[in-house]
């Protein structure tokens, strides 16, 4: 569970908690002050708390008392993320979404019927979550309880909310004949390494456009968009997506919905295949002013690149995703609070240095807001930290040299190469090729995840490291010492 998300909790104590647990899962020690002022409570109440969650949790977690305050740790993930996520299982207001998501709608008043409160009751409760509502430029009626705003930022915010969070118990997930459509459409209707979207994103994607569509809420998009994307050979290839739709459902995605559809799809990109990066700019960059600022970007915030040209197109190809994105709708390029928080904290000198050379770059304002600049600052830091994770570091050619009794040389270059085998080949399957066939074909001993999903599903007979959705350095260290774990005779 993370800030995005608690925002929309009305159980006081459920926020304390959720926060303390938090605050455990970023830091295994916590001080009673440190807890305190975290949930906004007193030391008194912190004190309760823990005693009540150690109840409630049971077995699954411990949370030891020390001189330093408490050391928390977790015995069992899958239970303790059921219950975790069993806190939230009454919350009115995911049930409110969850209705507007599926076109169930009833008025303030019959919610307040459903859980026994007032309807004034109710109408706090949205009032509370209206600033939220408001970044994504929605505002909510209330009879019925649903939306008002532009479609496409109502189905950004279902996005965010469904699939870029954590899964909470009222998570929504694209249900069978979506994955069917997506499957076809990965390996009949879409060249697979022309884009880096996940068989995962790309189920959400479709699942929300079919359910809006289907409720009768239509995209319109620009005509500027319109003009320049249609007449695309990949989108006329990606439009046979219909034909799987049609299967599943008898019926087809109008033009500018499937349009849509492929523009989110085609602006989500690989670092990893120059020449197709150099393909996508060259064909969808229709604007002169976005080379010329990743020309300037680079010369200013990466001058230490070894290779200007291949970090020039790199920058060129996000910036001109920003654009598309821009034109589609200005809230396509802005993070959840959860994803900025982490940048800041992890990427500190690197997320400022982007962020205010967006913004005073005279480029960029030309194109961008301050407010989209400043999530384009977060997104591009997490960019150009993949590139430097996968361009910059030099490859390590190692020397072992072992003297000394023959049996000890022997036995450490065994273990050497033993660690160098087993340690170092890593395996990124997408969900689609995810399966206990895969697993027991590629021999996988160790499952590492952010998803908690997969921990239920496949690592019952397979050795797990669950990372936080938001991964820190307790989650690389404890990878560390798994491999080390492995290495072990």
């Amino acid at each position: 569970m993370r800030n995005f998300q608690i925002n929309f909790i009305t159980n006081t104590a459920t926020i304390r908690w959720l926060k303390i647990l938090m605050a455990f899962e970023k830091n295994y020690q916590c001080s009673t002050q440190g807890l305190a002022k975290i949930s906004g409570s007193t030391t008194r109440t912190i004190v309760t708390d823990i005693t009540d969650l150690k109840e409630y949790f049971g077995d699954c977690l411990s949370i030891d008392s020390s001189h330093k305050g408490y050391i928390f740790s977790i015995k069992q993930s899958a239970v303790y993320l059921t219950k975790k996520r069993a806190l939230i299982a009454d919350e009115i207001l995911f049930h409110i979404i969850e209705s507007i998501f599926h076109n169930d709608l009833y008025s303030s008043s019959e919610w307040a019927e459903k859980y026994h409160i007032s309807e004034s009751t109710v109408l706090r409760y949205l009032r509370k979550v209206q600033p939220i509502f408001s970044f994504y430029r929605l505002e909510i009626q209330t009879n019925p309880i649903c939306f008002l705003g532009e479609e496409i930022n109502i189905r950004k915010f279902f996005h965010d909310f469904y699939y870029e969070s954590e899964i909470t118990a009222h998570t929504i997930f694209p249900p069978i004949a979506i994955q069917n459509i997506t499957a076809s459409a990965f390996s009949r209707c879409y060249q697979l390494d022309q884009h880096a979207c996940s068989f995962g994103e790309f189920n959400y994607y479709l699942y929300i456009t079919f359910e809006r569509h289907c409720a009768g809420q239509r995209i319109e998009l620009p005509k500027q968009i319109k003009k320049l994307f249609e007449q695309y050979n990949d989108f006329r290839l990606f439009s046979e997506i219909n034909e799987a739709v049609s299967e599943q459902y008898q019926k087809e995605l109008p033009y500018e919905e499937v349009l849509y559809l492929f523009l989110l799809v085609k602006t989500r990109r690989s670092i990893s295949n120059l020449a197709i990066e150099q393909t996508f700019c060259r064909e969808y960059n229709h604007w002169p002013e976005i080379k010329q600022l990743a020309a300037a970007f680079v010369k200013d915030c990466l001058p230490d690149t070894q290779d200007s040209a291949r970090d020039r197109l790199l920058v060129e190809s996000f910036f001109t995703v920003a654009k598309i994105k821009q034109l589609l709708s200005p809230l396509l390029n802005r993070m959840i609070s959860d994803t900025v928080q982490f940048v800041e904290e992890a990427y500190t000198d690197d997320y400022h240095l982007i962020k205010n050379y967006l913004l005073t770059q005279p480029l960029a304002r030309e194109i961008w807001d301050s407010n989209t600049l400043e999530h384009l600052g977060t997104s591009l830091t997490m960019y150009v930290t993949s590139i430097k994770s996968l361009y910059w570091q030099a490859k390590k050619n190692i020397a072992f040299l072992f003297e000394g009794p023959f049996y000890l040389c022997q036995l450490l270059k065994c273990k050497s190469v033993r660690y160098l085998r087993s340690s170092r080949t890593f395996y990124f399957p997408d969900s689609n090729e995810l399966s206990a066939g895969y697993l027991e074909k590629n021999q996988i001993d160790l499952i590492v995840t952010n998803y908690t999903e997969y921990i239920t599903e496949y690592a019952q007979d397979i050795d797990y490291l669950l990372f936080k959705t938001f991964p820190d350095e307790h989650d690389w260290e404890a990878l560390e010492e798994k491999l080390n774990a492995n290495f072990n005779p």
